[in-house]
């Protein structure tokens, strides 16, 4: 049950995912708010984009003898790929991931509607934006590396 019967807030919420898992997803699927789990997970997916632009950035291409004037384009591509498929990625895996668990849900005799399924897994991703901000902190803390790209 949510607390003294009325709906928790979107703060007790996120907190409750941490501290009452339990009472928590039982309020989210009594009460799915799909906007509240669009915004979680878009702040999933700007922590992503971030760390795919640091790493992006902690990767150093050595080309060697090759003449490199013409792969600036190519360059653009490689870093602006990862962090557009971070943004996009995220919400598509939302919802596959959330249209998969809820069919097994359903094909094993589970009740409720998609959209509840759709936030209360929206609502899963907070653990995720914890330990993505933990890996951008730390991957401030590592070295770059060199990739060699040879022609021989």
């Amino acid at each position: 049950m949510n607390l003294g019967g009325k709906r928790m807030n979107l703060m007790e919420r996120i907190t409750g995912m941490i501290t009452r898992p339990k009472e928590t997803i039982e309020d989210i699927s009594e009460n799915p708010y799909i906007e509240e789990a669009v915004l979680i997970v878009g702040i999933t997916a700007v922590f992503y984009a971030i760390s795919a632009y640091l790493m992006q950035s902690k990767i150093i291409y050595d080309y060697g003898d090759i003449d490199v004037s013409g792969l600036e384009t190519f360059k653009l591509i490689t870093t602006v790929t990862p962090i557009i498929m971070a943004l996009i990625g995220v919400f598509v895996m939302w919802v596959i991931a959330a249209g998969i668990v809820h069919l097994i849900s359903v094909a094993l005799g589970g009740e409720g509607k998609f959209i509840q399924m759709l936030v209360v897994y929206g609502y899963a991703y907070i653990p995720i934006i914890i330990s993505t901000v933990v890996g951008i902190i730390l991957m401030n803390f590592v070295d770059p590396i060199t990739i060699t790209i040879s022609s021989t």
